[in-house]
């Protein structure tokens, strides 16, 4: 360990997590400090790639059709 996570306070918390991405094998993330006892937080994700949620986004929060996102990937705006 090294860095944040060798912080004594970090070690007792145990706020280090481990999380599988599919290019960069198991990094390590900083867990949420505060523990709450009737809604943990249990699951953490890798970060996106680069991407990874573009058409989704377009999609649902931009309101455009699957057609038009297919024709801005098709003229390499994304």
């Amino acid at each position: 360990m090294h860095g944040v996570f060798a912080n004594p306070q970090v070690v007792h918390r145990g706020i280090r997590t481990t999380v599988e991405h599919p290019l960069s094998g198991s990094p390590d993330l900083v867990r949420n400090p505060i523990a709450l006892s009737a809604t943990p937080i249990e699951r953490y994700c890798a970060p996106p790639l680069l991407g990874e949620h573009t058409a989704e986004v377009l999609r649902e929060w931009l309101g455009l059709t699957g057609d038009e996102v297919t024709e801005l990937a098709a003229r390499g705006v994304i």
